[in-house]
């Protein structure tokens, strides 16, 4: 931690000040495409996500140009969709794969599988999430996002 000490000088009296540098606060990455996309037909979004869960078979990706992403198609930063689980569980999350400087959008949890992320929830099943800075292990997400640790 540095710590920064100045001359402070205000009228005729003069003295130190000594201020504790802090780490600068997380900052999200901004995807509002994707959060408009879900909340414009949020039934829509739902059928998609549920679409992709059904169809692509689980430890399984896709390109975005061959998945059905519904209001999602078009919107967002992906790379591939993938379709995760444990063997055995029936619960499975289709998600896209981060993208640095974009977030991460998961379908069919209540957070995304990933460790150290910070999430918040786009509406249904959808989850956008990304991986947390941990600048500030007390405050390691931006306001209004969660905290998922390893």
């Amino acid at each position: 931690m540095a710590v920064v000490v100045g001359l402070l000088v205000v009228g005729a009296v003069v003295g130190w000040r000594v201020r504790a540098d802090s780490p600068p606060a997380a900052k999200a990455p901004d995807d509002s495409a994707v959060r408009a996309a879900v909340a414009a037909d949020p039934n829509a979004a739902e059928a998609a996500g549920q679409h992709l869960i059904d169809t692509v078979a689980k430890g399984g990706c896709v390109s975005p140009d061959s998945a059905d992403l519904g209001p999602l198609a078009g919107v967002g930063s992906w790379s591939h969709v993938c379709v995760m689980g444990e063997l055995g569980s029936t619960d499975r999350r289709a998600k896209s794969d981060w993208v640095t400087g974009a977030v991460g959008v998961t379908y069919g949890g209540s957070s995304p599988s990933e460790p150290d992320v910070c999430f918040r929830s786009l509406g249904g099943g959808w989850t956008e999430w990304f991986p947390s800075a941990a600048l500030d292990p007390a405050q390691p997400c931006p306001s209004g996002w969660r905290f998922q640790g390893a």
